[in-house]
């Protein structure tokens, strides 16, 4: 998902709850600045973010900004 657009500028969304999920999901939606449905952040994709991306990828939606 996110390792094709290294470099990028991407849009991130939170989708979905993060109730019912373990602390270190959670702890991963804090650290990208979300935590409430409908919330929205943009970042420059390194391969740390990949990888945070990644693991909420079932909560979130990507899209690369123009």
């Amino acid at each position: 998902m996110a390792d094709k657009k290294l470099g990028k500028r991407v849009r991130v969304r939170q989708t979905r709850s993060g109730i019912a999920r373990n602390e270190g999901f959670k702890n991963t939606l804090k650290a990208l600045g979300l935590g409430r449905i409908g919330a929205c952040k943009e970042f420059t994709v390194n391969a740390a973010l990949a990888g945070m991306l990644r693991r909420v990828e079932t909560v979130i939606d990507v899209s690369v900004v123009k």
